[in-house]
């Protein structure tokens, strides 16, 4: 694939199911802290004893 430049992710929409810890202010930092994150949306859409359910959006450049 000569000549094409790298493809760019705009925003990037996730089901995620993560324990309890870390908590979702830490969580929310380390996503934005990664490379081309421009802006991170966290919703918590359901909790259990155990789990937390979200969406994620990433968006980028």
């Amino acid at each position: 694939m000569k000549g094409l430049k790298s493809p760019k992710v705009r925003y990037l929409v996730l089901d995620v199911l993560k324990p309890h810890a870390p908590p979702l202010p830490e969580f929310a930092s380390y996503l934005a802290e990664l490379r081309g994150v421009t802006k991170v949306d966290v919703s918590l859409v359901e909790m259990d004893e155990r789990t937390e359910s979200l969406r994620v959006v990433l968006h980028g450049v």
